[in-house]
């Protein structure tokens, strides 16, 4: 019985090769997507509204579609199924707590950011606090952008086809990035966020498919449950050591990680200020909060079947005192390998396709805005509106080059890269977080506290992710005789995030606090305790009044009147007040999850 349910390579060798259907459908999702990217740029996408926002036009389901899309990336296939190999239910907490903080985004967050008219995250923290602020975190962003985002995906990405398909890595991912930029370069985010409506319907596919059969051959739950060795990966709060998710670092850590990533990511909060309007973003991030709760099942789960039927190839070991699996990153590209019978294996790698390009469409098009509006707009204040969407797919070629060239750096920290993918989100969230949450509950918090309290909190992590990435991880420090040594290096990284994020947060305050407070027209409309009180948002940095005024002008007329641009449209928080009262209708609509 035993021997059955870990399956044997050999009797699935005649599946290896994909059939002539499986290719045939990995070919028709490439031109369709590539057919997404044509349609949009011959439609519009002539001013940076276009180009950046989607011209704030796309509906609650599109915004729903493309939150979860850009969230799961195949990082996230590989990743959370490696997570349920390894350790279990307990890599759950992350996606089911994102259907939370994606409520927090519709009803606290996107209110003020999109009430500024703003494009990126930095343009508002210039309007809360100066323009040093603004362009620290749009440095630090795209940094974050390079460093996690990109290197996941393509690592994973070498994961899948020199697992499951036998692909030459180079020719590979020159093929995915080639296709993802082209949609991106061409269509700006409307094509990125249209394309990630079919991929959502795509990667749901391939997922319950994989799914199906991985529970098929392990008995269904029952059988998974009951042939599961070590009890503890059936838990999802755990409070023994074998494990980097301790109940405490997942109760005082995970909430800074998680909270950054959907509340205060441009890669995230771009897709609601592209909404038609608020009660569309609320829509969409209600609609994601529900998605988001599939992963643990689509992919987890999966991954614990893979460790009961591969336990040889992951390299797992279960003793009475430890459990724990040498190579779990396999368990998702083994399933496919070796379940997915040939015609449906196609469309499960098509699935998995999708998971990338959306993740990398995703980051080009937010990491291409962040430089545009924050970094050259500021270098040439002068520049038309479509010079800045030419400069938008400028960068999205650099970027492509630039995500190409990190795979050899991915290879080199493989070893590792699991640990290198915590550490480094882990490094860059805490204080960017807990600057956005003070920011709008304190009315005293100002630039020099906020400045403060980044710099140190990120010189903190970006200390310790240098040092551990140097020793191959940070693990021997737990037992080390220096008690510094213990506590920098060896604290796990999620309780290092929280002690990140509170440091952080007192240096913001107690900084704040010497230095006299903040301006009170710079909190005005922009804290929690100020909504109500109208303000006019004129000073976005001339560039939300430029771009806004030159798409009007653009669109308005060809009457060469593009050297003049009306000011930004005068958004007061009257005129949003609405959106504050509308979360019935959408709690209502979305079967009461409130």
């Amino acid at each position: 019985e035993d021997h059955a349910l870990r399956g044997n390579s050999a009797s699935f060798a005649s599946n290896m090769a994909l059939s002539a259907l499986d290719n045939f459908i990995i070919a028709a999702y490439i031109a369709v997507i590539i057919a997404i990217g044509v349609f949009f740029a011959r439609r519009k996408s002539n001013n940076a509204s276009d180009y950046f926002l989607a011209s704030r036009s796309a509906n609650w389901f599109v915004v729903g579609c493309s939150f979860f899309a850009s969230n799961i990336g195949s990082d996230s296939i590989i990743g959370l199924s490696g997570v349920g190999a390894a350790y279990g239910v307990v890599g759950s907490f992350f996606d089911w707590g994102s259907a939370f903080f994606f409520l927090l985004l519709g009803w606290i967050f996107l209110p003020f950011f999109r009430k500024t008219g703003v494009f990126t995250l930095p343009q508002y923290l210039e309007l809360r606090f100066n323009l040093s602020v603004r362009t620290y975190i749009a440095a630090v962003s795209l940094l974050g952008f390079v460093m996690v985002q990109y290197a996941l995906t393509l690592y994973s990405a070498t994961v899948v086809t020199s697992t499951v398909l036998d692909w030459e890595e180079w020719p590979a991912l020159l093929a995915i990035v080639s296709v993802t930029t082209f949609y991106t370069f061409a269509g700006g985010l409307s094509a990125v966020v249209y394309t990630e409506v079919m991929q959502t319907f795509l990667l749901l596919l391939g997922s319950i498919i994989t799914c199906a059969m991985a529970m098929a051959r392990v008995g269904g739950l029952s059988g998974l449950f009951s042939s599961t060795q070590d009890k503890r990966n059936l838990h999802l709060l755990r409070s023994d050591s074998d494990t980097p998710y301790s109940l405490l670092g997942l109760l005082l850590g995970a909430p800074f990680l998680i909270g950054w990533y959907h509340c205060c990511n441009q890669d995230m909060v771009q897709r609601g200020l592209a909404a038609k309007d608020m009660e569309h973003a609320k829509g969409g991030c209600v609609m994601a909060g529900w998605l988001k709760l599939l992963p643990p099942f689509l992919f987890l789960l999966p991954g614990m079947a893979a460790r009961l039927l591969f336990p040889q190839e992951l390299q797992c070991h279960t003793t009475p005192s430890s459990s724990s699996c040498s190579n779990p990153d396999a368990a998702f590209p083994l399933l496919v390998h070796q379940l997915i019978p040939a015609g449906l294996r196609g469309l499960v790698l098509a699935a998995v396709l999708a998971a990338m390009m959306s993740t990398l469409a995703s980051a080009f098009n937010s990491s291409s805005t962040l430089f545009t509006m924050d970094i050259y707009l500021r270098a040439r204040p002068s520049a038309s509106s479509h010079e800045l969407v030419l400069v938008g797919k400028a960068c999205t070629l650099l970027l492509a080059v630039l995500a190409v060239l990190w795979v050899p750096v991915i290879k080199r920290l493989r070893a590792a890269v699991y640990v290198y993918a915590q550490m480094a989100n882990g490094c860059l969230s805490p204080p960017i977080f807990t600057l956005f949450c003070l920011s709008l509950s304190s009315s005293s918090l100002n630039s020099a506290g906020a400045l403060a309290g980044l710099s140190l909190g990120h010189l903190l992590g970006f200390t310790r992710m240098a040092v551990c990435i140097a020793m191959g991880g940070c693990e021997a420090s737990r037992s080390s005789s220096s008690l510094l040594e213990r506590l920098f290096l060896g604290t796990e990284f999620l309780l290092f995030a929280f002690a990140q994020g509170v440091i952080s947060g007192l240096v913001m305050v107690v900084v704040s606090w010497a230095t006299g407070g903040a301006e009170q027209e710079r909190v005005r409309g922009l804290t929690w305790s100020t909504r109500e009180d109208s303000r006019v948002f004129d000073s976005v940095a001339s560039s939300s009044r430029q771009l806004q005024g030159a798409a009007e002008m653009l669109e308005e007329d060809k009457q060469g009147e593009t050297d003049e641009a009306p000011l930004v449209e005068h958004a007061t928080s009257s005129s949003s007040s609405s959106s504050w009262t509308s979360c019935g209708r959408w709690a209502i609509r979305a079967g009461g999850c409130l």
